[in-house]
């Protein structure tokens, strides 16, 4: 015996179908517009915003860690040694101090060459580094001299 297997498409599924469109377009935009003009003018203002937020404190602040090459008390300036990663090369840098100049550790007229330092500082309107503070290694090896001269006494 053959069976004869006949579709008919009959009302129910159209009407299916087109209740379900309108639920599958909103789908596909869902899942398709961060991928657009939404999402990009988002995005782009956020990170431009982000970039103007880090240029400004680029700008505003930088550092420098390396070893005192000179210090000249007359002028107020230091010579430090650092090595530049971004040109892979050892450079020299000439900061000035001001009155305002933060000392965590050695006061200037201490500072010595060779003395490992970091130096916070930014730049004045004729583009001298001016020095914000100024930290020397010295407070470290204060901290070791002191904690190993207390073991001592035990």
């Amino acid at each position: 015996m053959k069976r004869k297997i006949e579709i008919v498409i009959n009302g129910g599924g159209v009407k299916m179908l087109r209740k379900l469109f309108p639920v599958f377009v909103c789908g596909l935009v869902l899942v398709v517009a961060p991928y657009y003009g939404f999402s990009e003018e988002t995005s782009k203002e956020d990170s431009s915003a982000q970039s103007a937020t880090t240029k400004a404190d680029t700008a505003a602040r930088e550092w420098v860690m390396g070893i005192v090459k000179s210090v000249n008390l007359g002028d107020g300036t230091i010579d430090i040694s650092y090595y530049d990663f971004e040109n892979d090369e050892d450079k020299v840098i000439t900061i000035s101090t001001s009155d305002k100049t933060e000392y965590i550790g050695m006061k200037l007229k201490e500072i010595n060459p060779g003395d490992d330092i970091e130096v916070s500082y930014t730049y004045s309107n004729d583009g001298t580094p001016i020095a914000e503070a100024v930290i020397t290694a010295k407070l470290q090896s204060q901290k070791e001299e002191e904690t190993a001269g207390s073991e001592a006494e035990k």
